[in-house]
């Protein structure tokens, strides 16, 4: 059991930097996109110095100015950084145009998201779906043993696995099962901002389906 409760936290560890990862990617790319790209970007009639930092390949090869505008797992070796931190106005980039030089906090986020490597995700659009894996019950049963009472008979549906897969995780136990007057309030609610009529609440006990 110390085995398997071991595999499953550290295949958690494992999720959360990729979750983490990909999240500050998403960061830098926006600030890319709103800073950058008009001149760094798709349009290639626009583009300057020769590299696009929409697209990885080319940020990581070398410019038209023969520098590497993105040095992976090395900012102070990038480019990029150089001239975005740079006390001279005339290198200094963004330029002023262009709503001139980012703030610490995006300077920062920049600096990290190299130093971990510079990915730089597809935006989801252009992701296929895929299905993920589910965690076996037995595990979840396994990993939960000392707050789930309930968790044998808690899920019903392959998804409720990845709820009582993060529950696990963090020591909770799960809900008891809400009453269908509860469903039927907490819908109505959401909906239309006011409790069901009573006429509501009955049909709804009463319908099995």
């Amino acid at each position: 059991m110390i085995l398997l409760s071991g595999a499953v936290s550290a295949v958690s560890l494992a999720s959360e930097s990729t979750a983490e990862t990909d999240a500050l990617a998403q960061r830098v790319r926006s600030i890319l996109s709103n800073r950058c790209f008009a001149c760094h970007g798709p349009d290639a009639e626009e583009r300057q110095g020769g590299f696009r930092l929409d697209q990885r390949d080319s940020f990581l090869s070398e410019a038209d100015s023969g520098m590497v505008p993105v040095v992976a797992g090395e900012p102070d070796g990038s480019e990029l950084l150089r001239r975005m931190t740079t006390d001279d106005e005339g290198e200094r980039m963004p330029p002023e145009d262009f709503g001139g030089s980012l703030t610490e906090d995006e300077i920062a986020l920049v600096r990290q998201w190299i130093s971990r490597g510079a990915a730089l995700p597809q935006h989801w659009a252009f992701v296929s779906p895929r299905r993920p894996a589910f965690p076996p019950a037995e595990s979840l049963i396994v990993n939960a043993e000392a707050t789930s009472a309930q968790v044998g008979d808690w899920h019903q549906h392959p998804i409720d696995r990845l709820v009582l897969a993060r529950l696990a995780e963090r020591g909770l136990q799960p809900s008891r099962q809400a009453s269908r007057a509860e469903l039927i309030r907490r819908l109505s609610l959401d909906l239309t901002g006011l409790p069901p009529e009573p006429a509501e609440v009955r049909r709804f006990q009463q319908d099995p389906s």
